[in-house]
């Protein structure tokens, strides 16, 4: 059985649950260790807000260009 799709919880994780509908589309859910969502979320989560908190700002455009637009 496919994951069902997920959805952003926030106004910034947009990328993160994109890449994430992307490899639960791929792959069985059984076949997804805990580990790969974990770091996804860490690193496409890499602005920080004016207070200086980590993943309020959503995901850079550095990211995206070096691995996305390669």
């Amino acid at each position: 059985m496919k994951t069902p799709l997920r959805f952003q919880m926030t106004e910034f994780d947009c990328g993160t649950v994109s890449i994430l509908n992307a490899i639960m589309y791929l792959y069985k859910r059984e076949e997804i260790p805990a580990e790969l969502v974990k770091v996804v979320t860490k690193y496409s989560l890499d602005c920080y807000d004016d207070d200086g908190k980590i993943g309020q700002g959503g995901t850079s455009r550095e990211l995206w260009k070096k691995y996305v637009n390669g």
